[in-house]
């Protein structure tokens, strides 16, 4: 409807320049003064037209101008919201397993902390990533266990070990 109001008001212009130039040449090859005077109020009245004309042409690209940015505003903070709420609950999950995993209930010796402080780093990182709000909570969750260093008992194993191999003087009771 737009593209038509506009193709209308295009072709309105465009015959009122054209009217407005007869007239003008009218009134000018004119002899009698009444004449002259009525074809000068009718290109004044013309010309008018023709100016409204233009001006609601480009009150129009304004207005969609002005719509394409409200519309992209809307977009960009919706996404905002999604990120935001998807960030919330992967930051929840991956918390809750790093008290879950803690040695130490009341972490005294900051691993949670610590594992928090590195969930907001990797979240911050994930966040800003085109493909986020794409990727399941499931797998956002697990990679962000993995990167924080939250590892599951069969992953903790290997290392252990690893551990163990390297300090055989340690004492881990």
């Amino acid at each position: 409807m737009a593209e038509r109001h506009a193709s209308v008001l295009k072709e309105l212009t465009e015959l009122g320049i054209a009217l407005a130039r007869d007239l003008q040449a009218t009134a000018l090859a004119a002899t009698d003064p009444d004449v002259k005077g009525r074809l000068s109020g009718d290109f004044h009245r013309v010309g008018r037209g023709v100016r409204q004309s233009m001006a609601l042409e480009a009150r129009l690209l304004r207005d969609k101008a002005r719509f394409e940015r409200e519309a992209e505003a809307e977009v960009e903070e919706a996404r905002k919201a999604a990120v935001k709420a998807k960030a919330a609950r992967a930051r929840a999950a991956v918390a809750r397993l790093a008290w879950t995993e803690a040695e130490d209930p009341d972490d005294e010796d900051g691993e949670v902390e610590l594992l928090l402080g590195r969930l907001e780093r990797q979240l911050e990182l994930a966040e800003v990533e085109d493909d986020f709000l794409d990727q399941p909570i499931e797998v956002l969750i697990e990679r962000i266990r993995r990167e924080i260093g939250l590892l599951t008992q069969e992953e903790a194993q290997p290392v252990i070990a690893r551990w163990r191999a390297a300090h055989p003087d340690a004492d881990t009771s």
